[in-house]
């Protein structure tokens, strides 16, 4: 679907700019998920319902509260948009959505099995959660994986291009004054699923060139 990238984007009074306020006009949504358009994702996300996000992050495993023998847990929360600025702020994964590593990669082993996992840490001992586990939509899996494969060919994570079958999202959180921010990167490949933060890093890169140090040689040493 072709949908606007401007360099920025004013909703309720609310202004998202894309880094650097790079401007691709016009592009598919996979280009804009690949080189990650703020300014497209907030205005999709000005048409959903309050509690769409919300509702669709549970099913990734956002927000739902497991009991893992043997580890404390804790996933983030992406609450209801009653305003079109929440609903902003939600789309890009700023104002109150908070996640954990954990919670993220929660969020991509469930994508990459086509449910919502139950994760566990010690052989035998049984994971409980306050949701259960749903199906996700095969369409919607096989569009996400294809973006993200699309993100590290020729988007934010290019970087990892070498890396066969790797596929990821980067993305910025900013903290405190919004002065400075936490770098991500998360993704799949193969049988690993994984959640990568900088704090404090100020933009993705360097969650992408640590996760390359991590994966090659992990990688090397299965294949």
């Amino acid at each position: 679907t072709p949908v606007a990238c401007p360099g920025q984007v004013t909703i309720e009074n609310r202004t998202i700019p894309n880094e650097d306020n790079f401007d691709l006009g016009t592009v598919p949504l996979s280009s804009a998920f690949a080189h990650s358009c703020n300014t497209s994702m907030a205005a999709l996300a000005d048409k959903l319902p309050a509690d769409a996000l919300t509702n669709t992050a549970r099913d990734f495993g956002i927000g739902v509260d497991f009991t893992v023998p043997g580890l404390t847990t804790v996933t983030g929360k992406v609450p209801n948009a009653d305003t079109a600025a929440q609903r902003v702020e939600n789309g890009i994964g700023q104002g109150t959505v908070t996640v954990s590593p954990f919670g993220l990669a929660v969020a991509e082993a469930s994508l990459a099995h086509g449910s919502t996992i139950m994760p566990t840490l010690v052989d035998g001992e049984k994971t409980t959660a306050d949701k259960p586990s749903v199906p996700l939509s095969p369409s919607v899996v096989d569009a996400l994986r294809a973006m993200m494969r699309q993100t590290v060919t020729e988007g934010t994570a290019r970087e990892l291009g070498d890396i066969p079958d790797l596929g990821g999202k980067t993305g910025t959180a900013e903290f405190g004054d919004n002065t400075h921010s936490h770098g991500w990167f998360a993704g799949i490949v193969g049988d690993i699923a994984f959640a990568t933060l900088i704090v404090g890093g100020d933009s993705s890169a360097p969650a992408v060139t640590l996760t390359g140090e991590f994966l090659r040689p992990a990688l090397a040493n299965t294949g």
